[in-house]
């Protein structure tokens, strides 16, 4: 759509200000409900706010995608903190620091796994749209033909030859054709990425409520004083008298 950065970024934004408020709320009701019955709620929502990408193409609007990102936000925020706090209490408490540097490379290794994987599949699914579209993209085509022929009409108009009005439309047909192939590319791969977030609910079912036990100097620092030893109390009154 040939936005900038600064315009793409105020789109993109919309998700990271949706997640901020959802990670609180989530710890909450995963120290209120447990981290299972949030998964089985939060990933089919995320596989549905991915979903919704699938029908996003060149007409759609900026409010229309500030709304989807938000609400993929919301889902993202109900997801991550209850995997997050379920991975920290699986662990023992003398083992939280490495515990919690195992998850974060985890997370950046797995991550640069799956985004190559997708960029992969994106390539793989833009020469197929290519290799479709270009079959159909022929002078025979009621379309193209009304293509070239604006195009010409609208050079030779300016001054042009008609060699500079085929290469205009050339031009315009070619820019049109990438960006529906891209366009149909990213559909492919937002309904792979919905399928993958869909199947995560199978490995979510067979999480079991897992709570941080109080270490054990909490535990022996009760309030409720001990009762004197029985010893200690003769002993003190025969030195009284």
């Amino acid at each position: 759509r040939g936005l900038g950065a600064a315009e793409a970024g105020l789109i993109t934004m919309a998700q990271a200000l949706a997640i901020l408020p959802m990670m609180p709320l989530a710890g909450r009701l995963t120290d209120r409900f447990g981290a299972r019955p949030l998964l089985l709620i939060g990933l089919p929502l995320v596989a549905l706010s991915n979903w919704q990408f699938t029908t996003v193409d060149l007409s759609t609007s900026d409010w229309t995608l500030r709304s989807m990102l938000a609400f993929r936000g919301v889902t993202l925020g109900l997801v991550m903190m209850p995997s997050m706090t379920t991975a920290m209490n699986a662990a023992p408490a003398h083992l939280l620091s490495r515990a919690s540097s195992l998850t974060n490379v985890s997370r950046q290794v797995f991550g640069s796994f799956g985004a190559a994987i997708f960029v992969t599949l994106l390539q793989s699914r833009m020469r197929f749209h290519q290799a479709v579209l270009t079959q159909g993209a022929t002078p025979d085509n009621f379309a193209i033909a009304q293509m070239f022929a604006q195009a010409q009409q609208w050079v030779a108009s300016q001054g042009g030859s008609g060699a500079d009005g085929q290469r205009l439309a050339m031009l315009a047909l070619y820019k049109q054709l990438m960006m529906t192939v891209a366009v149909e590319a990213f559909q492919d791969v937002y309904r792979v990425v919905a399928a993958l977030t869909l199947f995560a609910v199978v490995p979510a079912l067979l999480l079991r409520s897992v709570r941080r036990a109080r270490p054990k100097d909490d535990q022996s620092s009760d309030p409720t004083p001990s009762p004197p030893d029985v010893n200690t109390l003769h002993l003190s009154h025969a030195m009284g008298e």
